[in-house]
């Protein structure tokens, strides 16, 4: 049985990815209970204001870092997949706090705002997290194992070609993605797993196409997601309501 050293060699890639999402998560501990933003309140006077993170969401990167970390050391496929969402909510939660943060009422609408501790903290977590997806969406390729295909006295296969079961939760993922940007995750690493195992099938799992539009709106998703929560990050304000 192979020892959990040669467990996370075997798939470096995918494991560096998963260790950094939980780096980011601890990284994200020291920012509860600072400032993430300040700049001008929008009561007059109060001249200048901040917004702090609540010393409680400490607990959701305390989680997050035990469920990345059993993804990590557990060897067992759903967890690796479970992995890739994780470390996407957990980027995208990271992201939405100083967004919340930085749009908050309590600013002049469309003012020039400051990252505090708590902001710039989280920032940083963010870029870490989303540096191990992409680790990690990368190096799920190498889950990919042949399908098992039964097989007569004759040593002929006994069921025709069937369309992996990977390859349709990719393109259902990819379009659920609109709805719920861990999807997007989810349908890139079923599409990895749908075309090596159909690569490895020899002729014996199709579905080539479904993978392929699955890993293209897994990709158009977050990038678009990462255009948005990048920028959302450092000029998010209060907007005029007209």
């Amino acid at each position: 049985m192979p020892s959990a050293v040669e467990h996370l060699t075997r798939q470096p890639l995918l494991s560096a990815g998963l260790g950094l999402g939980v780096i980011s998560a601890l990284i994200a501990m020291f920012a509860p209970g600072g400032v993430i933003a300040t700049g001008p309140a929008s009561a007059p006077d109060l001249g200048e204001t901040s917004v702090e993170l609540p010393s409680g969401v400490i607990v959701v990167f305390i989680i997050a870092v035990l469920l990345l970390a059993a993804a990590l050391s557990i060897p067992q496929l759903w967890a690796k997949i479970a992995g890739l969402g994780l470390l996407c909510a957990l980027a995208t939660t990271e992201g939405l706090m100083v967004i919340i943060g930085r749009s908050s009422e309590r600013f002049v609408d469309e003012a020039d705002l400051s990252l505090g501790r708590a902001g710039g903290v989280l920032a940083i977590a963010f870029g870490v997290a989303v540096a191990g997806m992409v680790l990690a969406l990368v190096g799920s390729r190498v889950l990919a194992t042949p399908p098992r295909v039964p097989i007569g006295p004759d040593g002929q296969a006994l069921t025709g070609p069937q369309t992996s079961g990977h390859a349709t939760a990719a393109m259902v993922l990819g379009i659920c993605a609109l709805l719920a940007i861990p999807a997007a995750a989810l349908a890139i690493g079923f599409a990895n797993l749908a075309l090596g195992q159909i690569a490895l099938s020899n002729g014996h799992r199709t579905g080539r196409g479904m993978a392929v539009a699955g890993l293209v709106l897994g990709i158009v998703w977050l990038s678009l997601w990462g255009l948005f929560m990048t920028v959302g990050i450092f000029v998010a304000s209060p907007s005029s309501s007209g």
